[in-house]
């Protein structure tokens, strides 16, 4: 005589059923995810691996649920797969965040307080922006995506505190704008990779001592074409500084659309023999996009050479754009 199981199984095996296709699908899903950003890691090119590039404290964190999920499933060799990945993903971001070696800097002179902001053409008041000028008093206010309308509310906001300037407007992300409480010397547009895609480069005091300045903007890499771009400007960015550095210490402003692990950025900071302001004071927190916390990458960033020091570094509150600013203190290094 045939007996038929319990009815209340069926439930239970078909959960453990649902289960066990989750856990599948995801590893399908995971495991050619994290080949791919991990080949991010040293290309970028496809476009798709330079957009892939910048999350990965966002991929450590999803891989860190996923090896919770394996390890209540008691798929340990999974487990011990993605928590590798997981590892490697935290190990990019903090090779980039070791503290820079101790050393003393000139005391005598006050620092260099710099304000750096992409504002967002599109940002319709100028109001916080310039209430965090009045607040920090920076001896030198650095801008990105300036057109014509912020150009003139900052030249009429600003003129009287900062009679220095540079306004490069335009209508398509990329205006750049410079005011400074001190002279702008040796000043002049740089062309990297785009006749459209403008630098500045000008020099300002420091300490009593000259030091050349950058501000930059290269392409989101949103296309092969913009990836492209993005990477020979920061590697044409790097042959301008190693033939500044007989002139003065060389110190870069902007909105790199890169992460400092990201393969472009890491070739710049090691060829010109850079470091990030940031390296040291936080585990470089995000500057972009100020709307979703947790996609936040630091991709705003401040780069010294070795006779420069940043004592102060710390990232601005909300100003009405997609970025958030930075705040930092230079001296030179004694």
């Amino acid at each position: 005589m045939k007996t038929s199981a319990p009815a209340s199984a069926a439930p239970g095996s078909a959960l453990r059923s649902a289960v066990r296709a989750a856990f599948w699908t995801l590893v399908a899903l995971a495991l050619p995810a994290c080949l791919l950003t991990t080949a991010a890691y040293f290309s970028s090119r496809p476009a798709l691996l330079a957009q892939l590039s910048p999350f990965r404290v966002q991929y450590a964190a999803l891989l860190a649920g996923l090896v919770a999920f394996c390890l209540v499933l008691r798929h340990r060799r999974w487990a011990a797969c993605f928590a590798a990945f997981a590892v490697f993903n935290l190990w990019a971001v903090t090779r980039s965040a070791l503290p820079p070696p101790a050393s003393a800097h000139e005391t005598a002179h006050p620092p260099l307080k710099i304000l750096l902001a992409n504002i967002l053409s599109s940002n319709p008041d100028p109001a916080p922006l310039l209430a965090l000028v009045a607040a920090e008093n920076p001896d030198l206010v650095a801008l990105l995506e300036v057109n014509e309308r912020w150009s003139n509310q900052l030249l009429a906001a600003l003129a009287a505190d900062y009679p220095f300037q540079h306004r490069h407007p335009r209508e398509d992300n990329f205006g750049l704008a410079v005011f400074s409480r001190h002279p702008l010397g040796e000043d002049r547009d740089e062309v990297f990779v785009d006749p459209e895609l403008p630098s500045y480069a000008f020099g300002v005091s420091l300490a009593g001592r000259p030091l050349r300045v950058l501000l930059t903007h290269p392409l989101p890499p949103g296309s092969d074409a913009g990836a492209r771009l993005r990477d020979e400007q920061l590697a044409r960015i790097g042959d301008w500084v190693r033939s500044q550095r007989d002139v003065a210490p060389v110190l870069l402003l902007g909105d790199f659309n890169a992460t400092v692990w990201c393969p472009p950025l890491r070739r710049l900071l090691a060829e010109a023999d850079l470091r990030p302001a940031a390296a040291g004071h936080r585990l470089y927190p995000g500057t972009w996009p100020a709307s979703v916390p947790f996609l936040r990458i630091p991709i705003d960033h401040v780069l010294l050479d070795e006779r420069l020091v940043c004592t102060a570094y710390r990232v601005g509150p909300d100003v009405g754009s997609d970025h958030f600013p930075v705040l930092l203190e230079i001296h030179p290094r004694r």
